[in-house]
């Protein structure tokens, strides 16, 4: 009956969306069956089972689950990748968790019934909810670790038979519960048809698709190394060298949830409204964060999205067109598996597959090989202290080599999945790589993010690579011009061809001129929406220049030529009369600039306050990842 209600509820979300018609019919069945027939298998099993004697059957029950889940929830769990990764882990780790979730469970069966039926049916009614909830419940834990995910498989695990002889019990002994499972079948069966034949626009099969791989606060020099060190992103920099990769791209703001909205609305922030922060929750806007998704399925596309940031949630508009939007928790490789499952089901479909990857982001902790280097540093693990307080040169360092080592743990998992798509024949897509922001680490006197716009929070990395298959003139481009985050998608929907994009007041424009072997006239960034005062803060840069609105009455502007790395403000005290006038007119213009983008001190009044609280829950996740100060 439960397994009836989620086929059901999962292809008519799909069919609401728009993914109908025979073409689409495979992927979004499969898509449903999979968690229902997880939850009608087990009990299908042991109804079965009862037919022999109590010994007989509850150790075939047992052996018939091990069997079940080792064969059956790869499909199933690849969606859930944090549970995946454990559960799934080769050699005899998932063995023994699943067969001592199987004997704990019959342990405390037993058990139960010694103290009387009443108390073994509140335990198993108990752990068939846990296992009915569970994946989700465990996907959904914010604040659950890695290293805690072996607690959370083992409860799955034992839920798993309970459910099953709860399931089977009530099935065998209530008639009308069978009547109503009936029934709920004959519904999911009528959904299941109506999803199949009804009209869904579906992309011609020569369609181009296109993997977005977003990297969370990446800086643009982790490509070519830091301060000349060794590059940090190898297997990225090679990718670009079958593309065309821009050194130039801007962000429009210094933190991840206004930029994401801009990366996929192509929309300044001061046009999407979207994160504007007066020190409580940033304010939402409308679907601006769903913009290309909907364009890109008008046009036929399949859409799904898989990112790892508490601030990319529906609240805020993101996944609104999405086949599948998913959260996942834990690291660059769990998100890559969650990718490549989606891709081997519906990658033979023209698509849109967005991955964000957040490892680099505060704290900085890579896996082994990568974080062997790690030292022990008294200041380091100290989110306040590190970011508020004076650090000495060893722990700066350190923090550095730390950040380091994420970023190369994220190389080498897009290295993967490079390397997974490259060998699957029926998937060759666009790939784009790019972030939402990058890192400072005291070039102007602060750690981290969100509170300023100087270049090294500003400036992304951005790799636009077409289909291996596909021969491409502009291979190992580099581009050095201006470009920004909002021109992404509007090249994404222009290479797709699709229509009702970009959306009004998108600032946008498209990268096709240097994908096609020519340039384009170099584009004015503007970027705002700070995280801290000035809350009104703007910025706006070109090639060799860049001016910075800290209050109404104070503008610094950088000659990027001769300081590029903007220490020292050219219209300052210290800048003679002939050069501040000589630079007037181009303050002037910057102005005029950050005020048709909809940014100032004028078109941007402080934030009111709105009344809205943050969840606890995510309010101690965010803390965690440096956006809010702890509370007391």
């Amino acid at each position: 009956m439960i397994a009836a209600v989620v086929f059901a509820l999962a292809v008519l979300r799909a069919a609401a969306l728009g993914y109908g018609g025979p073409a689409f019919a495979e992927p979004v069945l499969v898509g449903a069956l999979l968690p229902a027939a997880a939850l009608a298998v087990p009990a299908a099993l042991v109804a079965l089972a009862r037919l022999q004697g109590e010994t007989v059957r509850r150790v075939r029950f047992a052996l018939e689950t091990v069997v079940l889940a080792l064969l059956f929830t790869p499909g199933w769990v690849a969606m859930h990748t944090g549970l995946a990764t454990a559960l799934l882990a080769p050699g005899a780790g998932a063995a023994f968790s699943l067969a001592t979730g199987v004997a704990v469970a019959g342990l405390l069966d037993t058990v139960a019934y010694r103290f009387g039926r009443a108390y073994a049916s509140a335990l198993q009614v108990g752990l068939a909810a846990a296992f009915v909830l569970g994946v989700d419940v465990v996907a959904s834990f914010d604040e659950i670790a890695a290293g805690s995910r072996w607690s959370a498989v083992l409860a799955v695990c034992c839920a798993v038979p309970v459910y099953g002889a709860v399931a089977g019990r009530v099935a065998a002994s209530l008639a009308w519960r069978v009547r109503a499972g009936l029934s709920l079948a004959f519904v999911a069966v009528a959904c299941a048809t109506m999803a199949s034949v009804s009209v869904g626009r579906v992309a011609p099969p020569t369609a181009d698709s296109f993997v977005l791989i977003v990297v969370d606060t990446l800086r643009a020099d982790a490509i070519d190394g830091f301060a000349g060190a060794a590059p940090l992103m190898p297997r990225v920099r090679r990718l670009s060298e079958r593309g065309v990769r821009f050194t130039t791209c801007i962000a429009p703001s210094p933190w991840t949830l206004p930029s994401m909205v801009s990366l996929l609305s192509g929309r300044g922030p001061h046009r999407h409204g979207v994160g504007r922060s007066a020190g409580g929750p940033p304010t939402r806007g409308g679907a601006d964060a769903s913009s290309l998704a909907v364009a890109m399925r008008a046009g036929g596309y399949q859409v799904a999205s898989f990112v790892n940031n508490p601030y990319l949630r529906p609240y805020y508009g993101f996944g609104r067109a999405d086949l599948l939007f998913r959260r996942y928790h834990g690291r660059a490789a769990d998100g890559v598996d969650a990718a490549l499952a989606w891709l081997r089901v519906h990658g033979r479909w023209p698509h849109l597959l967005t991955l964000h990857l957040m490892d680099p982001h505060w704290p900085y902790d890579a896996p082994s090989p990568f974080g062997d280097d790690r030292q022990d540093c008294d200041g380091c693990d100290d989110l306040v202290r590190a970011q508020y307080e004076a650090s000495d040169d060893a722990t700066r360092r350190e923090l550095r080599s730390r950040y380091d080592a994420e970023v190369r743990y994220t190389d080498a998992m897009i290295g993967s999945l490079i390397d997974e798509l490259d060998a699957h024949g029926t998937v060759d897509p666009w790939i784009i790589v790019t972030a939402d922001h990058g890192e400072e680490f005291w070039e102007h006197g602060r750690l981290l993010h969100g509170h300023s716009l100087y270049d090294e929070l500003l400036r992304v990395p951005l790799v636009v690579v077409p289909p291996r298959g596909r021969a491409f003139e502009r291979a190992g481009l580099v581009v050095d011009d201006v470009v920004r985050l909002e021109d992404v998608p509007v090249t994404i929907a222009e290479l797709a061809g699709v229509d009702g994009f970009p959306v009004d007041g998108a600032i946008g424009r498209s990268l096709s001129p240097w994908l096609e072997g020519g340039a384009d006239p170099s584009r004015a960034a503007v970027s705002g929406f700070l995280k801290e005062p000035p809350w009104n803060g703007w910025s706006v840069r070109t090639d060799d220049a860049k001016l910075i609105g800290v209050r109404p009455d104070l503008n610094v502007l950088f000659d990027l030529v001769e300081d590029p790395g903007e220490t020292v403000n050219a219209i300052g005290p210290s800048a003679t009369p002939d050069r501040r006038r000589r630079l007037r007119d181009v303050v002037s213009e910057l102005r005029a600039t950050a005020a048709r983008a909809g940014a100032g001190f004028a078109a941007a009044p402080p934030m009111p306050e709105t009344g809205e609280t943050i969840d606890p829950a995510l309010r101690r996740e965010l803390e965690s990842l440096g956006y809010f100060e702890p509370e007391p």
